[in-house]
């Protein structure tokens, strides 16, 4: 008995022979599409990139977002209103917070029990509390 074409069984796991990959053929052709880029990256992207501006008559290769600054910074200058609201916003919003100041010296167990005692006759003049009788 000779083997003939039998019909192969379609289902679960086995699919129809024509839609089936053919040999030597990638299974996605045109590959993974790519995926979209956000907004924020192309911001920053853009920001980044290097430009040659002319300065002090030398050209000078800066950032954009350095070029955006230095000409907001000079708007500024010349007495543009929104161009100063913006300056100062971004400086309030930029500036390093203060730093807090270390005392020079260190109070004694003395030092503190005196500060106590004027702190305290200071409040009892205050509140009207007048005693004569010290």
């Amino acid at each position: 008995m000779s083997k003939s074409k039998q019909p192969t069984k379609v289902g679960y796991g086995s699919p129809p022979v024509a839609t089936r990959f053919q040999k030597g053929q990638s299974g996605n052709p045109r590959g993974r599409s790519k995926a979209s880029v956000a907004l924020a990256r192309l911001v920053e992207k853009s920001a980044q990139e290097r430009i040659f501006v002319q300065e002090n008559g030398t050209r000078k290769r800066i950032s954009k977002s350095e070029a955006a600054v230095k000409q907001l910074f000079n708007l500024a200058m010349s007495g543009d209103q929104r161009a100063i609201k913006l300056m100062a916003d971004l400086m309030n919003r930029h500036s390093a917070p203060p730093v807090a100041a270390t005392p020079k010296f260190t109070l004694t167990e003395v030092d503190r029990e005196v500060l106590t005692g004027m702190v305290a006759r200071a409040r009892q003049q205050q509140n009207g509390d007048h005693d004569d009788a010290q």
